[in-house]
């Protein structure tokens, strides 16, 4: 089996037939559908079980009670079978050459541990709102791939599903998604890509990401914004550790991984409720982060000189 593509669900009824669809549709049919229903309380099962029915030798379906997100994820990764695993949230889809194109990149070298390829926002007509695009490359080393995505392509590189990872790379690894929290994706992906052998990306349209009118206009309460905040600044805590673990090839690669997390943070106080900010800017001040915002141009001096009047931290 080459791919085991992940798909946890949760009360997304409306949109689950057309992401189980876009995997079946594969024009490489060398995969398997790992379904995590994680104690979705509409529809969605029914729907499961028809797909399941209808194709038995490509999906699986498994139901566990709710544990959010990342839980579900790691109770796909451990059921995965496939070289590599793929993560598909249940309200997105993946174009129907995504595995052509992906095992193209594998026909050229197996171990690769990370291939990248780019995530497309659309909305609810599937209009597409924006592109990100990684660019393509050679065979990177994970320092390489940072390097890359921040000063070539400048592009953050956390989301979970823009990448297919060799699933070998993270067992070994043992990388698990953190339970209960947001952000989950910032707290890991950065550094799965950081300390991968071989990376590669393909400048392929793969992914789509559903910009509903809901997630576009939410409003969040104090209280999960104060979570939210809270997480976040518990992932960059992390991510800050467990760098200081790796024994860098090139010191500017460090400072460049050390910049991208401290910016991340940093231009979060655009969006924070007004009413934490303040806290917020107290936290940052105490993490110092402002320290490991490159200054080493002219256009990256004058941008931090900026950023520090803006977000007066």
């Amino acid at each position: 089996m080459k791919f085991s593509i992940i798909v946890p669900v949760y009360n997304v009824e409306k949109y689950l037939s057309k992401c189980l669809d876009s995997v079946i549709n594969q024009t490489n049919q060398d995969f398997e559908v790992i379904v995590v229903n994680d104690g979705s309380p509409d529809n969605s099962q029914k729907i499961i079980y028809e797909y399941v029915e209808k194709y038995p030798d490509k999906i699986k379906g498994f139901i566990k009670e709710n544990g959010g997100l990342s839980d579900a994820r790691n109770y796909g990764i451990a059921r995965a079978s496939g070289e590599y695993i793929i993560f598909l949230d249940s309200d997105d889809y993946i174009d129907e050459h995504l595995l052509e194109k992906l095992d193209e990149k594998i026909k050229e070298d197996s171990n690769l541990d990370i291939i990248g390829y780019n995530l497309v926002d659309v909305n609810e007509n599937l209009e597409i709102l924006n592109i990100t695009k990684k660019g393509k490359s050679n065979i990177l080393t994970g320092e390489e791939a940072m390097s890359f995505l921040v000063s070539e392509v400048k592009v953050c590189f956390d989301p979970a599903c823009g990448y297919a990872y060799r699933l070998n790379y993270w067992k070994d690894n043992k990388f698990e998604f953190k339970k209960g929290i947001y952000h989950e994706d910032f707290a890991l992906i950065p550094l799965i890509i950081l300390k991968a052998k071989k990376v590669c990306f393909t400048d392929f349209d793969g992914y789509f990401y559903l910009q509903t009118q809901n997630s576009i206009t939410r409003n969040t309460s104090i209280e999960k914004e104060k979570k939210s905040m809270k997480d976040h600044l518990c992932g960059y805590d992390f991510l800050v550790s467990e760098v200081e673990k790796i024994t860098f090839k090139d010191e500017y690669s460090k400072k460049l991984f050390m910049s991208y997390i401290s910016n991340a943070l940093i231009f979060r106080l655009e969006s924070i409720h007004d009413e934490l900010k303040q806290d917020y800017r107290k936290e940052l001040k105490k993490r110092n982060v402002m320290k490991y915002v490159m200054t080493d141009t002219l256009k990256r001096k004058i941008r931090k000189v900026l950023v520090k009047i803006k977000f007066k931290i």
